[in-house]
Parts: structure tokens; sequence; C-alpha cells
């Protein structure tokens, strides 16, 4: 689902964001990408959303060749993918219905759909009573939750999430990280960058870590042992 094979990207000639990073993520896992601030979290799933190119190396997502991608194309690619930003990026000036329903507006999907799109994922994250809130009426952690609403309302294959607990408290933290592995569960490709290592050991998933731009390590999930009867 998502390939990175010998992947550089840097900014002038010797400012590096990323460094020869290769990894597989196969469709249906969950993975956590980790690293201090620098280490190139962020420029990578910019990358894997087509916001930045790399500067040499392959980058595939959904069966697409990012860097072959002619910019028309580009709309075709987020179609598959649901991204969910730290800092929210949702509208002020519109409600909570119109913030998800805006992805399906774009796409030119009908209005009745999108009603009902809208309202039955709002209704997964649990804030279906919200729909005529403004963002600036709601908790950071229902904004969290509309942000991914908007994220998930096109039936994403692949969910991106750049530090989505990085604003809430650990009890909001964890009911967030559930709602994301409910999604998993219902098929999607999770790929979510934290810094936070106490969510990653209580998830047990696999984790990847960057490092000055390098592939530091990647941790499979960790085993389950049986329960003793």
């Amino acid at each position: 689902m998502i390939s990175l094979k010998h992947v550089v990207k840097r900014y002038g000639r010797i400012q590096y964001g990323l460094n020869e990073v290769s990894f597989q993520i196969y469709p249906g896992e969950f993975v956590f990408l980790t690293g201090p601030s620098g280490a190139g979290k962020t420029t990578l799933l910019r990358l894997l959303f087509r916001e930045e190119i790399a500067t040499s190396g392959e980058v595939k997502v959904a069966g697409h060749k990012l860097n072959e991608m002619p910019p028309g194309e580009v709309p075709v690619l987020r179609r598959k993918l649901g991204v969910v930003f730290q800092d929210f990026k949702l509208i002020q000036d519109l409600t909570v219905f119109e913030n998800v329903a805006f992805v399906l507006k774009i796409l030119g999907i009908s209005h009745i759909e999108q009603r009902q799109r809208s309202w039955r994922t709002l209704k997964m994250v649990g804030l279906h009573h919200k729909l005529s809130s403004f963002p600036r009426q709601l908790s950071g952690g229902e904004q969290q939750r509309v942000a991914i609403a908007r994220a998930l309302v096109n039936d994403p294959l692949v969910l991106l999430a750049d530090e989505p607990t990085g604003n809430l408290d650990p009890e909001l933290s964890q009911e967030i990280m559930s709602l994301f592995e409910r999604i998993n569960r219902q098929g999607t490709t999770v790929f979510i960058a934290t810094h936070d290592r106490s969510l990653m050991d209580q998830m047990r998933k696999r984790v990847i870590g960057l490092e000055n731009g390098q592939l530091a390590f990647d941790e499979p999930a960790p085993s389950i042992a049986p329960k003793m009867v």
C-alpha cells in the first residue's frame, strides 16, 4: 500500500529532510512513525500525500508512483487518502457538518449522499449531535474528531495522521487511538506519526523510527502471548 525505496528529500545542497529511507507498509497494516523533532516525520507524510516530491528514490502509495505523477492526477491519489493534521485545519466559519461534507462537495457528490455519508461518519466518531456547531464551540478533542471524520468520509484506503494526539490529554489520546484502531479493523491502512512512546507501547503495533532523516529502526508489532487457562 505504501512503498519507499531509497527516498531522498533534500532542501538546498546540503540540508536533508530524508536520506535513503526505504520501507513497505502492506494493505490493512497499522503502523506508527516516530522520532525526535526534526527527524523527518512530517516531511515523509507530506511526500505520501504529494504535498512535496522526493528529490530521488521511489515513493508509491495505493498503486501510484508519486515521483512520476503529473499534477493533474494528484486529486485521483488524494481521493484514496485521508489526512489528519495536528492543528486540525478546520474551516472556522463552516459548521461541523459543512467541514466534513466539504470533501464530498469538492468531489461532486450529490447533496443527499453528502448528508448521508457525513452523518454516518460523524456518528462513528460520536459527534452526530454536533452537526450545526462551529469549531470554536468544540473542545480540542471534539475538533480532532471532526478532523478525523473529514478524513474518513470518503472511505479512504489509507489514513495518514501527523501527531493527532499532540494537543490532547492522555485519556482523550487513548480515545482517539481506539477510534483509529476501529477504523483499521474495517480495512483501512493506518500510518500515524507520533512522539508518544507510551502510547505506542500500549497500542502494540509496528513502529518505524526516523533519526536525522534516516531510518533508525523498524520494530514489528509485538506478538501477544496466549492467555493461560
